[in-house]
């Protein structure tokens, strides 16, 4: 996230830098480091309103466009029953160079494809991730890009028609899946 801030416009890199800043401590509050403490440095420290701090949209939002942006994970899921998938697929991939442009999406042809039980899925996040008609630019680093999203979310206000990103007029779900499982696969690591 640093590499990203940095080679930031100056305007922006400035804007994240004093929204850093809105969340340190006085120095008042700022505990004396002992000397076994103190870095050879002579730098002190600087402590953190970490409560303020992890609600900013502005900061939460950088951390997600770095997720967004280098993260590639896969989503590994097991078929439990005979399924089948439906998707929207175009009918000529298009190639990064024309993806990142801004030309209209391709026809879509519908196909199903079937699943059998106790087989197992893999969806590649970059899929979600880099799909530029979920993201305009998709390898493109936009600090703002999820800032709406969290101020939303910290303000608990309901998202627009349900979502904040949307592909072929639906919302997706899922716009940032750095580590592909969800809630639910925390939840199974946390409490085997």
């Amino acid at each position: 996230m640093i590499a990203y801030i940095t080679a930031l416009p100056t305007e922006e890199k400035n804007l994240i830098l004093e929204e850093i800043k809105t969340h340190v401590l006085p120095e008042s509050t700022n505990r004396p480091l002992q000397d076994k403490d103190q870095p050879k440095s002579g730098f002190k420290g600087v402590k953190f309103n970490t409560a303020t701090l992890l609600r900013s949209p502005l900061l939460n939002s950088a951390l997600s466009e770095t997720l967004r942006i280098q993260f590639r994970g896969l989503s590994i899921r097991g078929v439990e029953l005979d399924t089948y998938l439906t998707v929207n697929v175009p009918k000529s991939l298009p190639s990064v160079i024309t993806s990142v442009t801004s030309t209209p999406p391709a026809p879509t042809v519908t196909k199903s494809y079937f699943l059998p039980a106790n087989s197992t899925l893999f969806l590649s996040t970059s899929c979600i991730h880099k799909n530029p008609a979920i993201y305009d630019s998709p390898f493109e680093y936009r600090v703002h890009r999820f800032e709406k999203m969290w101020r939303d979310k910290f303000d608990d206000i309901e998202p627009p028609e349900k979502g904040w990103f949307f592909m072929d007029g639906g919302v997706v779900k899922y716009p940032l899946m750095p580590w592909g499982g969800g809630h639910f696969m925390v939840r199974t690591f946390l409490f085997m």
